[in-house]
């Protein structure tokens, strides 16, 4: 079974579901949006609003991504506490996602790296 993101492409199967949503065709919009954010976990790919861990397990906690900048930085902030920490302060990458994994969906309903994983 050839997937929707296969077919069309990552960003017109982001542009329909957004489409499904605004119409009010959540399910569709759900499925779709499930299969995109497998695409990004498979693919080292982020977008604002993903859940990620560090790849440095020294940093347990969650963060969220809150804004991709121009020149390629990730901004992310804690998942439990909100507060706002640019990745690059860091100094663990530059420019890229490397340093980051996505959260899985157990981890994101627990809040917290799950063992084994990464």
């Amino acid at each position: 079974m050839c997937s929707l993101i296969e077919k069309v492409g990552y960003r017109l199967a982001e542009s329909a579901a957004r489409n499904y949503r605004n119409s009010g065709d959540i399910i569709t919009a759900g499925a779709i949006e499930k299969e995109l954010l497998e695409y990004r976990r498979e693919n080292g790919i982020f977008e604002v609003g993903d859940c990620v861990f560090m790849r440095d397990k020294h940093y347990t906690e969650m963060f969220i991504v809150t804004n991709i900048l121009n020149d390629g930085r990730i901004e992310i902030k804690t998942a439990k506490y909100g507060f706002p920490v640019p990745s690059y302060c860091w100094g663990l990458y530059y420019g890229n996602s490397k340093g980051l994994v996505h959260a899985s969906d157990a981890e994101i309903k627990t809040g917290e790296r799950l063992e084994g994983t990464i």
